[in-house]
């Protein structure tokens, strides 16, 4: 009995829980009306914050910077912090005004300076560019390379075998036949 002595005597408490909002026991506290406030407040910066951080995240998904395509692209690739800065590098040396242009330029990785760097990052300039360019010398012009939501289809365009930055050919819905 000893062991059920606490549960027994908040027994007690428990039954009389709603008697406080019955017929003649209607009883207004002004701790009530904090407790309410208090918990109407905090669901509405609940919310607020709820909503700014959904207007951040489409802000950002809108953007046209050129380092938020950089960020977005790494991403996409499921790049390390360290192919990130190693493509960083390949950018500066190249002088690129928006860094997101490594992607489309396999060229880039043959240049002077990266046989200049250490043995260690030559290697994982090798490895890196296998990993975002690896295949693309069998590609064809006028290969179909990707597609997205809404039936976009991207072409490869002829000039990308040569090293040229392309000029990515972007259609809506099916190919005509005579395209190909």
């Amino acid at each position: 009995m000893s062991m059920l002595y606490p549960v027994v005597a908040q027994r007690d408490a428990w039954e009389s829980l709603g008697n406080r909002f019955t017929g003649d026991q209607i009883i207004f506290h002004w701790g009530d009306l904090g407790s309410m406030a208090g918990i109407l407040v905090t669901a509405v910066l609940f919310i607020m914050l709820l909503r700014w951080l959904h207007l951040r995240q489409e802000s950002r998904r809108m953007s046209n910077e050129p380092w938020h395509l950089f960020v977005d692209l790494c991403h996409a690739h499921q790049l390390s912090r360290r192919e990130r800065r190693l493509l960083l590098e390949i950018s500066d040396a190249a002088n690129l005004e928006n860094p997101a242009d490594v992607f489309l330029r396999p060229e880039l990785f043959n240049r002077a300076h990266l046989q200049s760097a250490k043995p260690r990052d030559q290697r994982a300039f090798e490895r890196l560019k296998f990993k975002l360019f690896d295949g693309l010398d069998k590609l064809q012009p006028g290969d179909f390379i990707g597609g997205t939501r809404s039936n976009v289809k991207i072409f490869l365009p002829a000039d990308m075998a040569t090293g040229v930055p392309p000029e990515v050919t972007v259609t809506f819905g099916e190919p005509d036949d005579d395209e190909h």
